[in-house]
């Protein structure tokens, strides 16, 4: 039944989501986009209802976020993510550092950049990586804290030698979330 039909199989279905692996040790399955075109169309339209559905807005809103992190413009950067946090639900947020965590990995995929989370090295566990052609930064996130312990973490744990050997500069960026003002509050960029 088409009414009953719950988001997860109608994607799969319509060819929206195909199987990019199976581990059938475990019974999962990995899904992804089948190309480009279909990934960047369900970014284009998510980010779309995510900026009160005016298309003509999204796109320069998209071109301005992707422009502003591939300069490593990441304080313009920021100001587009708090955008969109503000267009969520005040109903479905949480005041746990992993949703908002989950929201910024949605963002950096929706816009098409390389985001790895909760990379396990022999110091601890990196929040995040983010690769573009020229950087690669080492994210670690904070709630209710600080940006500077978050740089402070990053340095502690050593977390950027794990990309020493990659002929890209490495940035370490801290961002603290502000659950009473659901916004990124402060964050802070530093070169490795």
């Amino acid at each position: 039944e088409i009414n009953s039909m719950t988001l997860e199989p109608l994607l799969f279905q319509t060819g929206y989501f195909t199987i990019l692996s199976k581990n059938l040790r475990n019974q999962t399955a990995t899904i992804g986009f089948p190309n480009f075109e279909v990934e960047e169309a369900f970014s284009y339209f998510l980010l779309s209802k995510l900026t009160i559905d005016q298309t003509d807005r999204t796109s320069i809103f998209l071109i301005d976020m992707i422009k502003s992190f591939k300069d490593n413009k990441i304080e313009n950067f920021i100001k587009y993510v708090n955008v969109l946090f503000k267009n969520v639900s005040y109903s479905i947020i949480e005041e746990k550092e992993n949703y908002y965590h989950s929201l910024f990995f949605m963002i950096i995929k929706i816009i098409g950049f390389d985001i790895e989370v909760e990379i396990e090295t022999i110091d601890g566990r990196i929040d995040a990586a983010i690769k573009t052609d020229d950087n690669i930064y080492v994210v670690e996130f904070k709630i209710n804290q600080s940006a500077k312990k978050a740089i402070k973490q990053i340095k502690e744990k050593k977390y950027a030698l794990k990309y020493a050997n990659n002929k890209r500069p490495i940035s370490l960026l801290g961002i603290n979330f502000d659950t009473e003002k659901k916004t990124i509050e402060d964050y802070l960029l530093e070169k490795y």
